[in-house]
């Protein structure tokens, strides 16, 4: 039904501009000299809630860094988006040419008025990149782990990336000089600027959560943390105005109106080289079913797994990762460069590994599922698809963030809300390895496949991401991944 109503092709650009005053955004753009005055946290918690979008850091639920049977809340940097190479001045104004001619097109500005703003986003856009490039060129002040580093794998997707897209594997991070978690009612001192305590709280409390003090915080990248804090607070409302709405825009333009996805197309002719424009029945897909960003996960992946999927595909699977396991457990047993305390904690964590295959069980209950899904409210043909397509995101924002309440974390049964991209993935916090069902097919996979081809695509893939339990960032976690 989401999909057919996205098909209609009816243009939104009216919605959005709805859109943007319900999460707090009244004028979109705010004239640079304006004297009015917003509040960017309450921008934050409408876009976090309403549209379970993160802008510059994020605010979730992960395993607590030191007792992964627990869980926390994260606070960590986030990718901007879209992050173009600022290096290119091609690029750069190929990209100041999107935003204002966005800004024309919803506003209807004069040009040279609308290309002023843009410029000041672009300012204030490339002073957060600055902030969190001064924090990584200077290792004295990585107080915490990079997030990158949290979740180590290779994106095996042989289709073209999307623009929210990208891959992530595991690279050397220097140990943490000191302990990057710590209680809530702590977490505005150690940040060194106040703000961030009522601001989480209020978030919980708008998807029906109320916290306590004593609630433990995973902070990822505290100085970037801190730096940003600092801008947001000291820049005038016109410019986080602004910028927020442009974020805002940017992800749901496409979605709302035909015509700025052709000023999409034309920016991403420069930006990546895209040599034709998409056709609608791949983007409303593509907006749907999104991997790096879903609103379908469970949804979509029990159609998947239903229709192209069985028992004895996720059982054969499931014996190709026991003996890739055991092969590794072979190899540290008969090294002879290892002392004995090093092995035996070694085969302790690989022994201890969980391997998430195929897809969580939860997918096969209807009743769970409907569960998921109950804030969604009804999906019609002729109604709004932008309507239609937050109406999932607040639902999976109210979902995920009321887990808290859910004090323990079950590592062997809790899977990632994205588990159906084409990806293999190791997860320090889990000490666990997902390989979703969508990626045990051609190439990688095939049922009846000779052993020795299976095990030079999917057992390749197995044993790299295994791997990632025992260096540079996976060294520091024992066989629960809790921190050691």
């Amino acid at each position: 039904m989401a999909y057919n109503s996205c098909m209609n092709g009816a243009d939104e650009l009216h919605q959005l501009n709805s859109t943007l005053k319900r999460f707090g955004i009244d004028k979109w753009p705010m004239m640079l000299d304006s004297a009015e005055t917003i509040k960017w946290t309450d921008i934050y918690r409408k876009t976090r809630i309403e549209g379970d979008m993160s802008f510059i850091f994020s605010i979730d639920l992960q395993p607590y860094l030191r007792n992964t049977s627990q869980r926390a809340i994260s606070i960590d940097r986030y990718q901007m988006v879209p992050s173009p190479d600022y290096s290119n001045n091609d690029t750069l104004q190929a990209y100041k040419k999107l935003i204002t001619q966005t800004m024309i097109l919803f506003s209807g500005i004069a040009e040279n008025v609308a290309s002023e703003i843009s410029q000041n986003i672009l300012d204030f856009e490339a002073n957060l990149t600055k902030k969190f490039d001064d924090v990584i060129r200077i290792p004295d002040e990585l107080e915490g782990i990079d997030i990158e580093s949290e979740n180590s794998s290779i994106d095996y997707s042989y289709e073209e990336y999307s623009l929210n897209s990208q891959g992530l594997d595991a690279s050397e991070t220097p140990e943490p000089k000191s302990k990057p978690s710590t209680k809530l009612k702590d977490i505005d001192e150690v940040l060194q600027s106040g703000g961030w305590l009522r601001l989480i709280k209020d978030i919980f409390q708008d998807a029906s959560v109320n916290l306590t003090e004593e609630e433990e915080v995973n902070v990822w990248e505290p100085s970037f943390l801190k730096h940003v804090m600092a801008l947001l607070n000291t820049s005038s409302s016109a410019t986080v105005n602004n910028y927020f709405g442009w974020m805002l825009i940017y992800k749901l333009g496409p979605i709302a109106s035909h015509n700025i996805t052709k000023l999409y197309f034309e920016f991403n002719q420069m930006w990546r080289g895209l040599q034709g424009e998409e056709p609608r029945w791949r983007h409303c897909v593509n907006v749907l079913t999104d991997p790096y960003d879903p609103i379908l996960g469970y949804g979509l992946g029990k159609l998947y797994v239903d229709k192209y999927f069985n028992e004895t595909e996720k059982e054969n699977v499931e014996t190709i990762a026991k003996l890739v396991k055991e092969a590794l457990e072979t190899i540290l047993e008969n090294n002879t460069w290892m002392d004995n305390a090093t092995k035996a904690n070694a085969t302790k964590k690989l022994e201890n590994i969980v391997f998430k295959i195929g897809y969580p069980e939860e997918i096969k209950n209807d009743t769970y599922l409907n569960e998921m899904y109950k804030d969604v409210g009804n999906v019609t043909l002729n109604g709004s698809f932008l309507s239609t397509y937050l109406s999932f995101r607040k639902s999976n924002a109210k979902y995920k963030l009321n887990r808290i309440r859910s004090y323990l974390f079950n590592r062997t049964k809790e899977w990632p809300h994205d588990w159906t991209k084409i990806n293999a993935e190791y997860s320090l916090l889990e000490n666990s390895v997902v390989l979703a069902a969508v990626i045990l097919q051609h190439p990688f996979y095939s049922f009846g496949l000779p052993s020795s081809v299976k095990m030079g695509t999917l057992g390749w893939i197995l044993g790299h991401e295994l791997n990632h339990a025992f260096y540079g960032p996976g060294s520091y976690y024992d066989e629960y991944d809790s921190y050691s």
